[in-house]
């Protein structure tokens, strides 16, 4: 199998396989598939810390769970939001 490698210095040592892509839009949607599984992970992380902290009863539990599942909400539904704004434009 003949794959192009695209040299994309700064990212391709943190993501390997974006490097084997035919064309940037292809490159493009590889990253965006790995920082979304890096968001759901942070989401998840922060999700677990907010739990800590309203199981030993800080007062910031509550805001850090309501702050968890909102970005996580944002990350889940991201490429929903960028279609309905090329829908706009």
């Amino acid at each position: 199998m003949n794959k192009k490698i695209i040299p994309i210095y700064p990212w391709f040592i943190l993501f390997p396989e974006a490097g084997y892509c035919a064309s940037l839009t292809g490159t493009a949607d590889r990253m965006g598939q790995e920082l979304m599984r890096i968001g759901i992970s942070l989401g998840v992380a922060a999700l677990a810390l907010g739990g800590i902290y309203l199981a030993l009863g800080k007062q910031d539990g509550n805001e850090k769970i309501t702050k968890a599942i909102i970005g996580l909400l944002v990350v889940i539904l991201a490429p929903a939001i960028v279609k309905l704004i090329k829908t706009l434009i």
